[in-house]
C-alpha cells in the first residue's frame, strides 16, 4: 500500500516514481515520455488535490491505494507554506527628451541576470506611499507581482527627465523599437499601465 507521505522528499519521491513506472510498463507500451506526459495529464484534470479529485472518471482508479482506502482527500499531504513576503516598490520610469525610457541591465549574480527592467526601489519601511506620491506622480494601482515567496507591489513613479550622464549597463529603449534584449516580464506589465 502507498503510505500517506508528501511526495517532496527525494525517498519518497523515488519510491512513487518506481512505482508509477511498474504501473505504467504494465498498461502503457509506450515511450516513458508519454508515460510521463499521461501521468502529469492525470494529474492536472482528474487526480487532484483533496476534495477536487476526479477518482470516478480516473482510468486507474482500480489500482489506487488512496481511492481503495478512502484516503483520497488526505494525499498528497498539503506542504506547509511559509507566509509571503509582502514588498512594496517604486518603478522609477525616467525618459530622455525623445521620450524613450530608462533601462538598466539587471548584473550578473542577480536573479534575472543579463535581462533589462525599469529601474526599481523598494520603498523602505520607514517611508510611506503618500510621502513619496508629494513629490512624485505615482500611480495608485499598482502592479502585483508574484516570485517564489514574495509578493511585489510596484508602483508606476513617472520620474521625470534623465538629464545626467547614462550610468553604465543602462539604455534609453523606446518601446516601439525592438528592445536591447529580453525585458522582464514585471517591467512589460509596468510599462501595460
Amino acid at each position: 500500500a502507498l503510505r500517506l507521505l508528501p511526495v517532496l522528499l527525494a525517498p519518497e519521491r523515488r519510491e512513487v516514481e518506481a512505482r508509477l513506472n511498474r504501473l505504467a510498463e504494465g498498461i502503457a507500451p509506450r515511450t516513458h515520455g508519454e508515460t510521463a506526459q499521461a501521468l502529469m495529464e492525470l494529474g492536472a484534470l482528474v487526480c487532484r488535490p483533496g476534495a477536487q479529485a476526479k477518482c470516478l472518471l480516473c482510468p486507474l482508479k482500480g489500482a489506487c491505494q488512496a481511492f481503495k482506502s478512502g484516503q483520497v482527500e488526505n494525499i498528497p499531504r498539503p506542504k506547509a507554506r511559509s507566509e509571503a513576503l509582502k514588498v512594496t516598490s517604486l518603478a522609477l520610469v525616467y525618459r530622455d527628451k525623445k521620450g524613450s525610457i530608462l533601462l538598466r541591465k539587471i548584473p550578473s549574480g542577480k536573479r534575472l541576470a543579463g535581462q533589462w527592467e525599469i529601474p526599481l526601489w523598494e520603498l523602505p519601511s520607514s517611508e510611506t506611499l503618500a510621502g513619496v506620491s508629494s513629490r512624485f506622480e505615482v500611480a495608485q494601482r499598482p502592479v502585483k507581482h508574484l516570485i517564489t515567496k514574495y509578493v511585489y507591489s510596484v508602483h508606476r513613479v513617472e520620474a521625470g527627465t534623465w538629464t545626467g550622464e547614462i550610468p553604465e549597463e543602462h539604455v534609453f529603449w523606446n518601446p516601439e523599437q525592438t528592445p536591447p534584449g529580453t525585458i522582464t516580464t514585471l517591467t512589460r506589465k509596468i510599462l501595460l499601465i
